[in-house]
């Protein structure tokens, strides 16, 4: 990031549901957090059992999951190479749908090569604490 950094404390609200072919599993999490903002660039970082930091730039966005990385680029397919506990597996993303303001909804669907595996549904909404 370039330019002056601005970190905030935040109160952060995060759901995400993935849409299976027969099942859907959601996780929610509230927790306390980081906003770092400059110009059109934005990071929000929190901590779970590893830490969760999504970065959203003018045409794309970062997803982290501890170790993994996902990457969404508007109007484009995106190969990964995700990281989970069993070793590292090749996924494709597909961003739908994004809007950012202060709540924060992202639509995209993960493959596994030609195959769907999920549609995911993130919303992530703050609250600025202190400066």
């Amino acid at each position: 990031m370039h330019g002056d950094i601005m970190k905030k404390v935040i109160k952060v609200k995060y759901r995400n549901i993935f849409k299976y072919e027969d099942h859907q599993e959601v996780i929610k999490f509230d927790e306390k957090g980081y906003l770092e903002e400059s110009g059109n660039h934005k990071i929000i970082s929190f901590m779970t059992d590893k830490l969760i930091r999504i970065e959203i730039k003018a045409n794309e966005i970062i997803l982290y999951n501890g170790n993994s990385i996902l990457r969404l680029i508007s109007g484009r397919d995106v190969l990964n190479q995700y990281q989970t506990d069993y070793g590292e597996i090749s996924l494709r993303t597909r961003l739908i749908y994004y809007e950012i303001g202060n709540t924060i909804k992202i639509k995209y669907e993960l493959y596994d090569g030609p195959n769907l595996i999920s549609q995911v549904y993130m919303m992530l909404s703050y609250m600025i604490l202190e400066n």
